[in-house]
């Protein structure tokens, strides 16, 4: 040991000018930033529990398919819903998906696209929220094409939700 003393979290030696240093110490101290890096802290105490950004995506829920089907009306239950404030719509006859946010009792989202007949798409989305529970309200697609020509849909449906965050 050519060291006066150590880091406090990990242990790594530090010298002062008069130490020699040696390469048993360089070794010894990257062995432990390579060990301490391989580490992972768990969700529970505020980690991801992975060691890879996949990993780390996966265990926290990120892009989690909540619930798939067919909803133009009604009521359904989502699993988990509440465990989340923004979500991914999977929307039928629609080349997007729809980011949607939930804030107090209301998931409303947008989103907009053009089309291979280069009409522009907005998609609008809005539903009431009680727990897991999801009672719809609208989802329409309006386009205007590049003459002005205008168009309007409500034959849309959601057939998947997707949690983010």
């Amino acid at each position: 040991m050519s060291y006066n003393s150590q880091t406090p979290n990990l242990g790594l030696p530090q010298w002062i000018l008069s130490d020699p240093p040696q390469m048993s110490d360089f070794n010894g101290a990257f062995s432990k930033i390579d060990n301490f890096a391989g580490k992972t802290t768990p969700v529970a105490k505020g980690g991801t529990g992975a060691t890879t950004a996949e990993g780390a995506r996966t265990n926290i829920g990120i892009g989690t398919q909540l619930w798939s089907g067919s909803w133009s009306t009604g009521q359904i239950t989502v699993p988990n819903l509440t465990n989340y404030t923004m979500f991914y719509l999977d929307v039928s006859n629609s080349n997007t998906l729809v980011p949607a946010f939930r804030e107090n009792s209301s998931l409303r989202g947008s989103s907009g696209y053009f089309s291979s007949n280069d009409y522009g798409h907005l998609a609008l989305f809005d539903a009431s929220v009680s727990g897991n529970t999801l009672t719809y309200g609208h989802l329409i697609d309006i386009s205007i094409s590049r003459a002005g020509n205008m168009g309007f849909s409500d034959d849309l449906e959601v057939v998947a939700i997707y949690g983010i965050f």
